[in-house]
């Protein structure tokens, strides 16, 4: 890559191992219905990839496992999070 290439940020971490996460959720369909929002799905990123302003990158990490361990984490969390808002919780009608 050109050193002159207009990379805004995140040049330092080109080399390096890293977890992309999408911000957005949905197909950006007009009019769209989209579920209780949630981050999408994370993605393992090999050096040399970058992403657009579209992706969180997360972590500028030496090793490959490293880096898939953290996308582990980062899915593990995405579903116990999902779990803990689908449950059948009695406090929440108190609430309303």
């Amino acid at each position: 890559m050109s050193a002159n290439y207009p990379l805004p940020a995140g040049r330092s971490s080109i080399h390096c191992w890293k977890v992309f996460v999408p911000y957005a959720y949905g197909a950006g369909a007009i009019g769209e219905v989209i579920p209780t929002p949630i981050l999408g799905t994370p993605i393992l990123g090999t050096p040399i990839q970058i992403s657009t302003e579209t992706y969180l990158r997360i972590g500028k990490f030496k090793t490959q496992e490293e880096a898939e361990a953290m996308l582990k984490y980062l899915k593990k969390q995405v579903l116990s999070s999902i779990g803990r808002h689908s449950e059948n919780n009695p406090t929440c009608d108190d609430n309303i």
